[in-house]
């Protein structure tokens, strides 16, 4: 099997961007400290009109080109109808799986050496499907199909406050992203998980959430 081209890109690395607090700093901290030239990713869905905002103000604030890819209809046919009993938590099973290999064919297809993902220890813990042995089973997979594509979790081991830390050090303006699954008129719901973690987090630093003001 021929291998592709992966230095044959302007871009140092395609990062995933979704208008949250850690691919947002991944976003900055690649571009600010490690002076990357990054292609952010956004996967647009039935909900992300609102995360998309978020993500445009930054990627302009960096000067970062960005791509985006729709997946809203399969997130569509996969809803099952009222007679099928539905995950209380509202996620697709292997629906992250689907997303992270679209992601990696993207960035093959792109000739870039990198995708980065912003996960942490949280993601981590709550879901297999972002756990380091699942990222692991992908990176095999890249191997089977002969890629030189890497794939990037540097934030698996920190937790959410940690990154926010990472983000205040660079001057991020936190109110420019948005944590919520169901966000009402731009604003957060304030009940949904991703609400509860954002909370938790800035209350172990100690921090005032600009989003909450």
């Amino acid at each position: 099997m021929r291998r592709e081209n992966l230095t044959a890109s302007r871009y140092d690395m395609v990062v995933m961007v979704s208008g949250g607090i850690d691919s947002t700093v991944l976003l900055y901290d690649l571009v600010c400290n490690k002076k990357a030239n990054p292609l952010a990713l956004h996967f647009l869905n039935l909900t992300s009109s609102y995360e998309y905002s978020y993500v445009k103000k930054n990627v302009n604030n960096l000067r970062v080109d960005i791509e985006t890819i729709d997946y809203s209809h399969f997130l569509n046919v996969c809803v099952p109808p009222r007679s099928i009993p539905r995950r209380t938590d509202g996620r697709i099973v292997f629906g992250n799986t689907v997303v992270l290999s679209m992601a990696l064919a993207f960035t093959i297809a792109r000739s870039i050496p990198e995708l980065y993902v912003g996960l942490n220890k949280v993601d981590s813990e709550s879901y297999i499907e972002n756990t380091p042995v699942f990222m692991d089973y992908l990176r095999h997979g890249l191997k089977i199909v002969e890629s030189e594509c890497s794939l990037c979790t540097p934030y698996h081991n920190l937790s959410k406050s940690q990154i926010i830390k990472k983000g205040i050090d660079i001057g991020i303006d936190f109110n420019t992203t948005l944590s919520c699954i169901s966000p009402i008129n731009e604003k957060q719901c304030n009940k949904c998980d991703s609400c509860r973690d954002r909370k938790i987090a800035f209350r172990e630093l100690g921090v005032e959430d600009p989003k909450l003001t």
